[in-house]
């Protein structure tokens, strides 16, 4: 860090706590064993989740409820002007804080955080929680955890008390937050209005594809036009390496294409090889989980490669092209019509016999290939919208750390989000467009017409 504006000092965040009721300056929670479902009631008491304590915001509704022959520990109870950090979990979130503005009673700190307040002589809370935010604190705490991997690690409490904070006047402390919060504001307005933007380019996509497989072309069973298999049952026996070949799972399946970055291994026999080798034109269908009905095409792109249980592959005939199949399943899956061909209730899988029998419309083979032109040119411009709005939330968050650097070292008045522009004018004027409703207009003008 640099140098301090003058009157600032360098303290150790121990310095500035402020006496809890029992005396303690911090105070670490309580890890009973909880039911699974959360308290509700006010008047229910409940133990706080580490998932409650997200970076500058607090969900008091992420708690587990306390079994009725437990007795509940007041003094660990959240109140508003509390600050809680993680001090353990894995890397991502050990060390992460949020001061609580509001809450409901009966609350409890788990064992997994800290509790504490500031001397409101000497600090705004505000500025404290905000410095808890920026990139300096962020690499000063990781540096202070302690555990052997990535997965589990913990922040201790004489390590935490020793946390340098750039501590400026009590009345700057408060210019500054104010400052902060403006700018913020201004922040969170520009990333709500992207946000919005991504349900209209879901629903105009939704209602372009509508727009082709609604049609009254003749429907066929896919069995009827396509042969579908599952892959090889991934087993123990099949990890030990006497014969490895390439297999592609879910992860690998994207919409449109595969991705062979990350590519496991098993043992195939050289009928297994046979019988589960993709050849270039294969559709792959997600069989179950999270990106159950995500369909791609393999084209080659390994010499050799076969697939696992978890995928479907369909091998179109001549009546039917790979690329109209991939388009007809993302209607299915973005329309929701897939759910009525779903089954298990936690985890939904798309059963082997229901891709056989579905029906699909299949207008003849030229016009397939001329509406999936006019498809892809409608995907590319979703696809191009979409990439601008995640690069302009990633600038947003960007900014927000050049925000609290400068506020840190005293420089907030000259960071670059002027006070007469808004954040959104820091962004790509492509990504603009795409926020703007004249964009949603144009993409209505480019509706596939069939």
């Amino acid at each position: 860090m640099t140098a301090l504006p003058t009157g600032w000092t360098m303290t150790p965040i121990g310095d500035v706590l402020a006496p809890l009721e029992d005396g303690r300056t911090l105070h670490q929670g309580w890890s009973p064993r909880c039911d699974s479902e959360p308290s509700e009631a006010d008047d229910v008491w409940a133990v706080l989740k580490t998932t409650a304590v997200q970076a500058g915001h607090f969900l008091p509704e992420h708690n587990k409820r306390l079994p009725s022959h437990l007795s509940p520990r007041p003094l660990l109870a959240v109140r508003e002007g509390d600050l809680l950090i993680t001090c353990a979990g894995p890397r991502n979130r050990c060390g992460v804080a949020c001061l609580i503005a509001n809450t409901r009673p009966k609350l409890m700190i788990s064992g997994k955080m800290y509790r504490m307040r500031f001397d409101d002589q000497q600090t705004d809370a505000r500025y404290i929680a905000a410095y808890l935010q920026s990139t300096d604190a962020h690499l000063a705490i990781d540096r202070m955890k302690t555990g052997g991997s990535d997965s589990g690690l913990n922040l201790t409490m004489d390590r935490f008390r020793r946390l340098p904070l750039p501590l400026a006047p009590l009345d700057e402390q408060r210019r500054i937050v104010d400052a902060i919060e403006q700018q913020f504001s201004r922040l969170d307005d520009a990333d709500e209005a992207l946000r919005r933007v991504g349900p209209s380019l879901n629903a105009h996509r939704v209602a372009t594809l509508r727009s082709v497989f609604l049609q009254e072309w003749p429907e066929r069973e896919l069995q009827e036009v396509a042969h579908a298999q599952l892959g090889k049952m991934l087993s123990e026996k099949s990890k030990k390496g006497v014969n490895p070949k390439p297999y592609l799972r879910n992860k690998n399946v994207r919409w449109e294409h595969v991705d062979v970055s990350d590519v496991a291994e098993m043992d195939f026999t050289e009928q297994e090889v046979e019988k589960f080798r993709l050849k270039a034109g294969d559709v792959l269908i997600c069989e179950g989980g999270a990106g159950v009905g995500r369909t791609g095409i393999w084209r080659d792109e390994l010499e050799v490669c076969c697939y696992q249980k978890a995928l479907h592959r369909v091998r179109p005939g001549s009546d039917l092209l790979p690329e109209f199949l991939v388009h007809f399943m993302r209607y299915l899956v973005e329309s929701r019509r897939l759910d009525q061909h779903l089954s298990g209730v936690a985890i939904g899988h798309f059963p082997q016999e229901d891709l056989r029998t579905l029906k699909l419309p299949l207008p003849p083979v030229d016009l397939q290939a001329e509406l999936v032109a006019r498809l892809d040119r409608q995907s590319s411009v979703s696809a191009s919208l979409e990439r601008g709005l995640e690069s302009a939330l990633r600038k947003s968050q960007a900014l927000r750390r050049v925000v609290l650097r400068e506020a840190f070292a005293g420089r907030l008045a000259t960071v670059g989000v002027r006070d007469e522009s808004s954040p959104a004018d820091l962004m790509d004027r492509s990504t603009e467009r795409a926020a703007s409703a004249g964009s949603t207009r144009r993409m209505k003008d480019e509706t596939v017409d069939v």
